[in-house]
Protein backbone atom coordinates (compact mmCIF):
# COMPACT_ATOMS: atom_id res chain seq x y z
CA UNK A 1 0.00 0.00 0.00
CA UNK A 2 1.20 3.41 -0.16
CA UNK A 3 0.60 6.37 2.36
CA UNK A 4 0.59 9.68 1.34
CA UNK A 5 0.79 12.07 4.65
CA UNK A 6 1.21 15.60 4.90
CA UNK A 7 4.88 16.34 6.33
CA UNK A 8 4.27 17.82 9.71
CA UNK A 9 4.32 16.25 13.28
CA UNK A 10 0.83 15.17 13.19
CA UNK A 11 1.55 13.61 9.36
CA UNK A 12 4.47 12.16 10.36
CA UNK A 13 2.82 10.48 13.56
CA UNK A 14 -0.37 9.41 11.63
CA UNK A 15 1.85 7.24 8.80
CA UNK A 16 3.74 5.44 11.49
CA UNK A 17 0.66 4.32 13.00
CA UNK A 18 -0.65 3.48 10.03
CA UNK A 19 2.59 1.71 8.86
CA UNK A 20 2.38 -2.08 9.01
CA UNK A 21 5.40 -3.30 7.16
CA UNK A 22 8.60 -2.08 5.23
CA UNK A 23 6.91 -3.10 2.06
CA UNK A 24 4.68 -0.22 2.68
CA UNK A 25 5.99 3.47 0.71
CA UNK A 26 5.43 6.67 2.02
CA UNK A 27 4.74 9.30 -0.41
CA UNK A 28 5.28 13.15 0.73
CA UNK A 29 4.06 15.60 -1.65
CA UNK A 30 6.23 18.74 -2.56
CA UNK A 31 2.95 20.69 -1.56
CA UNK A 32 -0.71 21.02 -0.82
CA UNK A 33 -1.64 19.74 -4.24
CA UNK A 34 -0.11 16.86 -6.57
CA UNK A 35 1.90 18.06 -9.34
CA UNK A 36 2.25 15.73 -13.01
CA UNK A 37 5.53 14.41 -11.72
CA UNK A 38 3.77 13.40 -8.67
CA UNK A 39 0.53 11.94 -10.32
CA UNK A 40 2.44 9.95 -12.78
CA UNK A 41 4.94 8.24 -9.93
CA UNK A 42 1.58 7.37 -8.12
CA UNK A 43 0.15 5.95 -11.28
CA UNK A 44 3.00 3.74 -12.45
CA UNK A 45 3.65 2.51 -8.86
CA UNK A 46 -0.13 1.36 -9.18
CA UNK A 47 -0.72 0.49 -5.46
CA UNK A 48 -3.05 -1.73 -4.50
CA UNK A 49 -4.69 0.71 -1.50
CA UNK A 50 -3.76 4.23 -1.24
CA UNK A 51 -4.12 6.13 2.73
CA UNK A 52 -3.88 9.81 2.29
CA UNK A 53 -3.33 10.97 5.71
CA UNK A 54 -3.80 14.59 7.43
CA UNK A 55 -3.47 16.09 4.22
CA UNK A 56 -6.79 18.04 2.50
CA UNK A 57 -5.54 18.14 -1.54
CA UNK A 58 -8.01 19.47 -3.95
CA UNK A 59 -10.83 17.51 -5.21
CA UNK A 60 -9.48 16.86 -7.93
CA UNK A 61 -6.62 15.29 -6.62
CA UNK A 62 -8.69 13.05 -4.32
CA UNK A 63 -10.78 12.05 -7.57
CA UNK A 64 -7.44 10.88 -9.03
CA UNK A 65 -6.52 8.86 -6.67
CA UNK A 66 -9.51 7.41 -6.51
CA UNK A 67 -8.97 6.65 -9.83
CA UNK A 68 -5.62 4.50 -9.27
CA UNK A 69 -6.53 2.59 -6.10
CA UNK A 70 -9.01 2.08 -3.47
CA UNK A 71 -8.79 5.18 -1.51
CA UNK A 72 -8.74 6.10 2.45
CA UNK A 73 -8.91 9.22 3.84
CA UNK A 74 -8.04 9.91 7.64
CA UNK A 75 -7.83 13.57 8.18
CA UNK A 76 -9.33 16.29 10.40
CA UNK A 77 -8.54 19.87 7.87
CA UNK A 78 -11.52 21.26 6.54
CA UNK A 79 -12.49 19.17 3.40
CA UNK A 80 -16.00 18.56 1.39
CA UNK A 81 -16.00 15.13 0.62
CA UNK A 82 -17.56 12.35 3.13
CA UNK A 83 -17.39 9.31 1.53
CA UNK A 84 -17.05 5.51 2.22
CA UNK A 85 -13.82 5.14 3.93
CA UNK A 86 -13.37 8.98 4.62
CA UNK A 87 -12.81 9.51 8.22
CA UNK A 88 -12.65 12.70 9.26
CA UNK A 89 -13.59 14.85 12.10
CA UNK A 90 -12.96 19.01 12.09
CA UNK A 91 -12.96 18.39 16.11
CA UNK A 92 -10.10 16.09 16.23
CA UNK A 93 -7.14 17.99 17.88
CA UNK A 94 -4.79 15.56 14.99
CA UNK A 95 -5.39 12.84 12.25
CA UNK A 96 -3.24 10.40 14.37
CA UNK A 97 -6.46 10.58 17.46
CA UNK A 98 -8.90 9.49 14.43
CA UNK A 99 -6.75 7.04 13.47
CA UNK A 100 -6.10 6.12 17.15
CA UNK A 101 -10.11 5.91 17.71
CA UNK A 102 -10.76 3.91 14.04
CA UNK A 103 -8.35 1.24 14.83
CA UNK A 104 -8.88 1.74 18.83
CA UNK A 105 -5.43 1.98 19.89
CA UNK A 106 -4.45 2.41 22.89
CA UNK A 107 -3.27 5.68 24.43
CA UNK A 108 0.15 6.37 23.65
CA UNK A 109 3.43 8.34 22.72
CA UNK A 110 2.46 9.03 18.96
CA UNK A 111 -1.57 9.86 19.17
CA UNK A 112 -0.25 12.44 21.22
CA UNK A 113 2.10 13.65 19.83
CA UNK A 114 0.14 14.38 16.58
CA UNK A 115 -1.88 15.91 19.06
CA UNK A 116 0.59 18.48 20.86
CA UNK A 117 2.28 18.94 17.12
CA UNK A 118 -1.02 20.76 16.32
CA UNK A 119 -2.10 22.28 19.17
CA UNK A 120 0.60 23.05 20.90
CA UNK A 121 -0.21 24.72 24.63
CA UNK A 122 -3.94 24.93 23.44
CA UNK A 123 -4.11 20.98 23.87
CA UNK A 124 -3.85 21.32 27.56
CA UNK A 125 -7.07 23.29 27.19
CA UNK A 126 -9.29 20.52 25.96
CA UNK A 127 -10.70 16.83 26.71
CA UNK A 128 -7.63 15.21 26.11
CA UNK A 129 -5.45 17.09 28.67
CA UNK A 130 -5.37 13.54 30.79
CA UNK A 131 -4.03 11.98 27.34
CA UNK A 132 -0.92 14.33 27.56
CA UNK A 133 -0.51 13.74 31.58
CA UNK A 134 -0.32 9.83 30.66
CA UNK A 135 2.31 10.04 28.25
CA UNK A 136 4.86 12.17 30.35
CA UNK A 137 4.23 10.57 33.15
CA UNK A 138 4.70 7.04 31.69
CA UNK A 139 8.13 8.76 29.90
CA UNK A 140 9.04 10.75 32.26
CA UNK A 141 9.23 14.20 30.35
CA UNK A 142 7.66 17.24 30.82
CA UNK A 143 5.54 19.35 28.16
CA UNK A 144 8.10 21.61 27.16
CA UNK A 145 10.16 17.95 26.09
CA UNK A 146 7.38 17.03 24.27
CA UNK A 147 6.76 20.37 22.39
CA UNK A 148 10.56 20.46 21.44
CA UNK A 149 10.15 16.59 19.91
CA UNK A 150 7.54 18.26 17.62
CA UNK A 151 9.72 20.95 16.27
CA UNK A 152 12.49 18.84 16.02
CA UNK A 153 9.99 16.41 13.39
CA UNK A 154 8.91 19.26 11.67
CA UNK A 155 12.04 20.84 10.90
CA UNK A 156 12.77 18.89 8.16
CA UNK A 157 9.54 20.13 5.77
CA UNK A 158 10.63 23.60 6.91
CA UNK A 159 14.18 23.18 5.49
CA UNK A 160 12.15 21.25 2.37
CA UNK A 161 14.33 17.99 3.20
CA UNK A 162 11.17 15.61 2.03
CA UNK A 163 13.10 12.58 2.14
CA UNK A 164 14.22 13.26 5.92
CA UNK A 165 10.50 13.82 6.24
CA UNK A 166 10.23 10.46 4.90
CA UNK A 167 13.11 8.32 7.04
CA UNK A 168 10.98 10.21 9.81
CA UNK A 169 8.19 7.83 10.03
CA UNK A 170 10.77 4.61 10.32
CA UNK A 171 12.31 6.68 12.68
CA UNK A 172 9.54 7.95 15.44
CA UNK A 173 7.96 4.29 14.95
CA UNK A 174 11.67 2.66 16.32
CA UNK A 175 11.55 5.42 19.09
CA UNK A 176 8.01 5.52 20.03
CA UNK A 177 9.10 3.74 23.34
CA UNK A 178 12.57 5.81 23.30
CA UNK A 179 11.49 9.67 22.92
CA UNK A 180 14.53 10.68 24.31
CA UNK A 181 16.21 9.49 20.83
CA UNK A 182 14.09 11.91 19.30
CA UNK A 183 15.10 14.91 21.51
CA UNK A 184 18.73 13.88 21.64
CA UNK A 185 19.03 13.49 17.80
CA UNK A 186 22.29 15.76 16.80
CA UNK A 187 20.70 16.48 13.27
CA UNK A 188 17.65 17.34 14.05
CA UNK A 189 18.76 19.76 17.12
CA UNK A 190 21.11 21.73 14.57
CA UNK A 191 17.96 21.83 12.15
CA UNK A 192 16.04 23.75 14.85
CA UNK A 193 18.65 26.17 15.03
CA UNK A 194 18.69 27.26 11.51
CA UNK A 195 15.48 27.33 11.81
CA UNK A 196 15.32 29.19 15.13
CA UNK A 197 17.63 32.02 13.36
CA UNK A 198 15.49 32.50 10.01
CA UNK A 199 12.41 33.13 11.91
CA UNK A 200 14.23 35.54 14.67
CA UNK A 201 15.47 37.63 10.74
CA UNK A 202 12.20 37.40 9.20
CA UNK A 203 9.79 38.73 12.91
CA UNK A 204 9.32 41.80 11.27
CA UNK A 205 5.56 43.57 12.12
CA UNK A 206 3.39 45.91 11.84
CA UNK A 207 0.20 46.08 13.82
CA UNK A 208 -2.97 48.12 11.77
CA UNK A 209 -6.34 48.18 13.31
CA UNK A 210 -7.65 44.00 14.33
CA UNK A 211 -4.48 42.62 11.96
CA UNK A 212 -1.02 42.08 12.32
CA UNK A 213 0.74 41.71 9.69
CA UNK A 214 4.08 40.22 8.89
CA UNK A 215 5.98 39.89 5.21
CA UNK A 216 8.48 37.28 5.22
CA UNK A 217 11.29 36.84 2.33
CA UNK A 218 12.41 32.92 3.08
CA UNK A 219 12.48 30.01 0.70
CA UNK A 220 11.98 28.02 4.13
CA UNK A 221 8.55 26.77 5.16
CA UNK A 222 8.40 29.23 8.79
CA UNK A 223 4.90 30.89 7.81
CA UNK A 224 2.94 28.82 10.22
CA UNK A 225 5.47 28.91 13.12
CA UNK A 226 5.44 32.59 12.55
CA UNK A 227 1.76 32.84 12.69
CA UNK A 228 1.62 30.89 15.74
CA UNK A 229 4.11 33.02 17.61
CA UNK A 230 2.26 36.08 16.54
CA UNK A 231 -1.22 34.56 17.71
CA UNK A 232 0.38 33.73 20.74
CA UNK A 233 1.70 37.58 21.72
CA UNK A 234 -1.83 38.65 20.01
CA UNK A 235 -4.33 36.39 20.32
CA UNK A 236 -7.61 38.80 20.02
CA UNK A 237 -5.93 40.02 16.81
CA UNK A 238 -6.06 38.16 13.56
CA UNK A 239 -2.63 37.14 12.40
CA UNK A 240 -1.81 37.47 8.29
CA UNK A 241 1.90 36.60 7.13
CA UNK A 242 2.96 37.04 3.90
CA UNK A 243 6.17 35.37 2.05
CA UNK A 244 6.44 36.49 -1.72
CA UNK A 245 9.48 34.68 -2.33
CA UNK A 246 6.62 31.14 -1.82
CA UNK A 247 3.90 32.99 -3.16
CA UNK A 248 1.92 32.12 0.15
CA UNK A 249 -0.72 33.63 2.59
CA UNK A 250 -1.52 32.55 6.00
CA UNK A 251 -3.89 33.44 7.81
CA UNK A 252 -5.00 32.60 12.10
CA UNK A 253 -7.57 34.03 13.92
CA UNK A 254 -10.11 33.15 16.89
CA UNK A 255 -12.91 33.40 14.30
CA UNK A 256 -13.83 30.84 11.89
CA UNK A 257 -12.11 30.92 8.73
CA UNK A 258 -14.57 28.33 6.75
CA UNK A 259 -15.78 31.01 4.73
CA UNK A 260 -12.40 32.38 3.39
CA UNK A 261 -10.74 28.86 2.82
CA UNK A 262 -13.93 27.98 0.44
CA UNK A 263 -13.50 31.41 -0.95
CA UNK A 264 -9.59 30.97 -1.49
CA UNK A 265 -10.27 27.70 -3.16
CA UNK A 266 -11.92 28.94 -6.10
CA UNK A 267 -9.20 30.57 -7.49
CA UNK A 268 -5.76 29.25 -5.60
CA UNK A 269 -4.88 26.44 -4.10
CA UNK A 270 -6.01 26.82 0.12
CA UNK A 271 -6.65 24.76 3.22
CA UNK A 272 -6.97 24.50 6.60
CA UNK A 273 -9.24 24.19 10.13
CA UNK A 274 -11.53 26.68 11.42
CA UNK A 275 -9.00 28.54 12.90
CA UNK A 276 -6.33 28.51 10.28
CA UNK A 277 -6.29 29.27 6.32
CA UNK A 278 -3.00 28.74 3.77
CA UNK A 279 -3.32 29.83 0.57
CA UNK A 280 -0.61 29.35 -2.31
CA UNK A 281 -1.39 32.08 -5.17
CA UNK A 282 0.59 33.94 -8.12
CA UNK A 283 2.89 36.85 -6.33
CA UNK A 284 1.03 39.33 -8.62
CA UNK A 285 -2.05 38.58 -7.19
CA UNK A 286 -0.88 38.58 -3.84
CA UNK A 287 -1.51 42.47 -2.39
CA UNK A 288 -5.26 42.45 -4.10
CA UNK A 289 -6.04 39.34 -2.05
CA UNK A 290 -4.78 40.43 0.97
CA UNK A 291 -7.09 42.87 1.22
CA UNK A 292 -10.07 40.87 0.20
CA UNK A 293 -9.03 38.74 3.23
CA UNK A 294 -9.00 41.93 5.55
CA UNK A 295 -12.65 42.44 4.31
CA UNK A 296 -13.49 38.86 4.74
CA UNK A 297 -12.37 38.45 8.33
CA UNK A 298 -13.79 41.86 9.41
CA UNK A 299 -17.33 41.42 8.69
CA UNK A 300 -17.45 37.86 9.70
Amino acid sequence: MMIIHHWDCDGICSAALLKNNAKDELFVPNDFFLNDKEKKYIEKRNPARIYLVDMALPENDVTFLKSVSELYVFDHHKRKEKEENFYTDEDSPSTTFIIKKHYKLKDDFLPVLGAVGDKEEKILDTKYKKNVENVLEKYNMNFDQLLKITALLDSNFILNDFEAVKRSVDFVLKNKNNPRAILENKKLNMNLEKIEKEIKDNLNYSIKNNFVLCEINTKYRIISKIARILFKKYPDKNILVINRKRGNIYVRSKKDLSFLIENAKERYFAGGKRDVCGIILPQNEIDTYTEKIKTFVEVS
